[in-house]
């Protein structure tokens, strides 16, 4: 009920005698009312405070029978006389205030989330992870923002290492945020889940292309992570599967809500049994922890991530070794300023990573403080986001230090119902001590429009921007000649929405200039590159069956001048097409996905092996060379039981990837020299089975 007040107080005492204490309000049943408008009542209760009559004392109107109806309903505290319970009149009085206008709705995907939250104004597409969706998915194992790569335009990740490869992309092209924060990490090494827990996480979406002027830093698209703000309610969370096991619990505390959560994976034990220590390397060993505290307009969220894995390099005597860490806390203080909301976000964080390979060593260590200072309203968003960032690295024992920072102020207005128009700007900057300042504008827009039966298309274009590698640009002799690298982005699409049915049928192209790449001689040069596709993503949920069916046509090319031909870019996949099917039976979820895409591009390499490090065999890459890796093919399968005991809930699943065991040769990593790259053998099948319990404490029944 919306705007709803009512009061009630006694009939007054005479002004000498014995002392009347009150009945005090508990609640009533209110029927729906359309205001603004006023009505009252007079009561009779008991000595327990139970209503025995009512009498109306208002002008005859439409709400009032259903209001006597209605206070028949409420609930006292009984009234007293000196200690002793008595029975009393009281007069009700009920106001009601004009409920808000209907929001307006606004041409663009179907509102899929996995949580709900207050978007501002944003140009170009959103894809969000539909719960549906990321709850059936094979692979995801509970984690929303695992489900991010069944999305469009996502093309596959080898090894399935979580990076995000967005639209013909590199990772580095693509920026993960959380509540409008950049973190350095979305996923574990391996990428089996995340690093945010995800109880913590609200809500996951997907912005290729011309994605909101709050987010710089990225020329493919940028990942928007909502997390969920804590309320306090008492609960707890705790779970193991073959991978890890995880732990969370939340409380009230200090006037608003706390919640901690923690992982730790153990892959590499359980492999050990099965396949020796030698062929365990490969899996990945993480912890994670996070905590946050939240109570009204504002709250504070910490997140400390490490992670380490083992690359067998050929021949199989000796492997590469990558860690990575990073901590960050993050705050939140909003109010509510003209018409709008003012927010601060303070962070401050630290990253360290390392590469620990034959020959060769690389390590980076950065320190990073910044603040966001944001006014947003239904129509306008407009703020100053910036950062200072403190870098050592060491390349075979060369060590450099040096600082950069960033201040980017941008703006964001929309208007418009059915024919939408969305127009943002912002201007990227970067600060590098030592070298000459770079400033870029980074203007966008969209313009959708609906057509009516379910049907609206759009358009969008922009202009993007974002720094060098932090690496090179610090750690590299020809860093300070760098530009930012642009990107220059347009898009159409065309979206259905009905009941059962939803689909996107998008068309893309981005060309991007001043890409920092190596040359075939060796140097480091700006490379030209060229990507274009399209997408088509259609849904079918009806009751308790899913079906999604995803295909993305693209051509991911790059060149070093003008003139020169084009050439496949390290990750391209022409061909991506995902199936995936869910159904429930009572308390029994299945679900299957089928995967097929094209092989990665091998190029020349010094050694062409690849290394299996199951067999610990190497595999011959000569057949190869110059071409593709024969393509992927995968089958998924899931199936989970749900059990309900009073306040909790259990879950047992089976997940397996992979059933067919399909592996064929796939990058796994290469350094600051990207000719460096290390081929190995695609992951085996990989059956996983966990358990994971929920608990809440019932909240009490509204009155």
């Amino acid at each position: 009920m919306f705007g709803v007040f009512a009061s009630a107080q006694a009939q007054e005492p005479a002004p000498a005698g014995p002392v009347l204490v009150e009945p005090v309000l508990v609640g009533c049943a209110v029927p729906p009312l359309v205001g603004p408008g006023r009505a009252e009542v007079l009561l009779s209760l008991d000595v327990a405070g139970a209503v025995t009559a009512v009498a109306a004392r208002s002008e005859p109107s439409a709400y009032l029978d259903a209001l006597v109806a209605a206070a028949s309903t409420c609930r006292f505290s009984p009234a007293t006389e000196d200690g002793v319970p008595v029975p009393v009149d009281v007069p009700l009085t009920w106001e009601w205030a004009a409920p808000p206008p209907p929001p307006k709705q606004v041409p663009g995907p179907p509102d899929e989330a996995v949580g709900t939250y207050v978007t501002p104004p944003e140009p170009g597409t959103r894809y969000l992870v539909g719960e549906a969706v990321f709850r059936a998915m094979p692979g995801t194992m509970g984690d929303p923002v695992r489900a991010l790569h069944v999305l469009p335009g996502v093309a596959r990740t080898p090894l399935e290492a979580g990076w995000l490869l967005v639209r013909g992309g590199d990772p580095a092209d693509t920026a993960a945020f959380v509540d409008g924060v950049r973190v350095p990490l979305l996923f574990h090494m391996g990428g089996l889940t995340s690093v945010l827990d995800p109880d913590l996480v609200g809500s996951v979406a997907l912005l290729p292309g011309a994605f909101p002027a709050a987010y710089g830093g990225a020329t493919a698209a940028v990942v928007d992570l909502q997390s969920r703000r804590v309320d306090g309610v008492p609960r707890a969370v705790g779970g193991l599967n073959l991978a890890w096991a995880h732990a969370y619990a939340e409380a009230p505390l200090a006037g608003g809500g706390f919640a901690l959560a923690v992982r730790r994976s153990w892959l590499d034990a359980v492999l050990a049994l099965v396949v020796g220590q030698d062929g365990a390397k490969a899996a990945p060993r993480f912890w994670d922890g996070s905590a946050r505290w939240d109570r009204d307009h504002v709250g504070v969220m910490g997140l400390a991530v490490s992670d380490s894995i083992d690359v067998a390099e050929a021949g199989g005597t000796n492997a590469t070794t990558i860690t990575q860490r990073f901590a960050q806390v993050q705050g939140r203080v909003e109010a509510d300023v003209a018409g709008g909301t003012f927010a601060v976000r303070p962070w401050v964080g630290t990253e360290a990573r390392t590469i620990d390979a034959t020959g060769r060593q690389e390590t980076e260590q950065m320190r990073f403080p910044g603040a966001r200072v944001e006014w947003s309203n239904d129509a306008v968003r407009f703020g100053l986001d910036g950062e200072y960032r403190a870098y050592t690295i060491d390349r075979d024992g060369t060590a450099r230090s040096g600082t950069l920072a960033h201040a980017d102020p941008y703006l964001q207005v929309a208007t418009g119902d059915d024919v939408r128009v969305d127009l943002g700007g912002r201007l990227d900057t970067l600060f590098v001590a030592g070298q000459l300042p770079r400033f870029a504008p980074s203007p966008r827009g969209a313009l959708a429009v609906r057509l009516g039966g379910g049907f609206t298309t759009s358009l969008d274009a922009a202009v993007l921007h974002h720094a060098p590698p932090e690496l090179l640009l610090i750690g590299h002799p020809e860093g300070p000649y760098l530009p930012l690298e642009e990107a220059k982005h347009v898009g159409a699409a065309l979206r259905y929405k009905s009941d059962d049915v939803s689909g996107v049928f998008e068309v893309w192209q981005r060309d991007t200039h001043d890409l920092t790449g190596w040359e075939r001689d060796g140097s480091l040069g700006d490379l030209l590159a060229r990507a274009r596709g399209g997408d088509l993503d259609v849904t079918y949920e009806h009751d308790a069956t899913t079906l999604r069916l995803g295909v993305t046509l693209m051509r991911s090319l790059r060149r070093e001048e003008t003139g020169d031909a084009w050439e496949p870019s390290r990750y391209e996949q022409p061909v991506f097409v995902q199936v995936l099917g869910a159904r429930a039976v009572g308390d029994w979820l299945f679900s299957a996905r089928f995967r097929a895409a094209s092989g990665f591009p091998i190029d020349a390499l010094t050694d062409p092996t690849a290394f299996d490090i199951l067999t610990q065999s190497d595999v011959d890459l000569t057949p190869y060379l110059g071409g593709k890796a024969p393509p992927f093919l995968s089958g998924d399968l899931r199936a989970a039981r749900t059990w309900t005991l009073r306040n909790a809930e259990v879950e047992a699943f089976l997940d397996v990837q992979n059933v067919n065991d399909r592996r064929v040769p796939e990058p796994a990593i290469n350094g600051i020299d990207e000719r460096n790259s290390v081929y190995a053998l695609g992951l085996p099948i990989l059956p996983i089975f966990g358990v994971e319990t929920r608990w809440e404490k019932k909240r009490p029944a509204a009155p």
